[in-house]
């Protein structure tokens, strides 16, 4: 029987592998724990500087939006007592067309009975009128009269 020379022998490979994150997580090698040289130290430095430079700007940056919000709320307020201001004197507006209207209606009164008043004085001048034209001639010779008795009585 021949035995070496049966079958081709085929290398042995591993089986392929199972797909499991959990295990390629856990399977890392930790890295080891070394002590900071002088560029480290001073890289962690600069670090610490942008964090605290980075943490100052977001408190400028709160600060910032803090005072605009409290600019906008300040505008607000001075635009709503101007509103406030502004319809207060409307009221005060409208009160006085009121009491201008009744003004306007007492002096409209007032004209119609002075108007009145002028009609009728008008009617009693040429009544007067009429009365003395037909009176003319006693009027001069009454007038004629006092004039030469003021002259006569002058020279004496």
């Amino acid at each position: 029987a021949k035995t070496g020379a049966s079958a081709p022998q085929q290398p042995a490979y591993p089986p392929p592998p199972q797909y499991n994150p959990y295990q390629q997580q856990h399977q890392q090698q930790p890295v080891p724990y070394q002590q900071p040289g002088p560029a480290a130290t001073s890289s962690s430095l600069g670090l610490r500087e942008r964090r605290r430079a980075a943490g100052s700007m977001m408190s400028q940056q709160l600060l910032e939006e803090e005072a605009d919000l409290s600019k906008h709320a300040s505008q607000r307020m001075n635009f709503a007592h101007g509103v406030e201001k502004l319809s207060e004197v409307f009221t005060r507006f409208g009160a006085l067309v009121v009491e201008q209207g009744e003004t306007i209606r007492i002096i409209d009164r007032d004209i119609e009975e002075a108007s009145m008043e002028v009609e009728e004085g008008h009617r009693h001048v040429g009544k007067t009128y009429a009365i003395t034209k037909g009176n003319r001639s006693v009027i001069i010779k009454v007038f004629a009269t006092i004039l030469i008795f003021a002259v006569v009585l002058t020279r004496l």
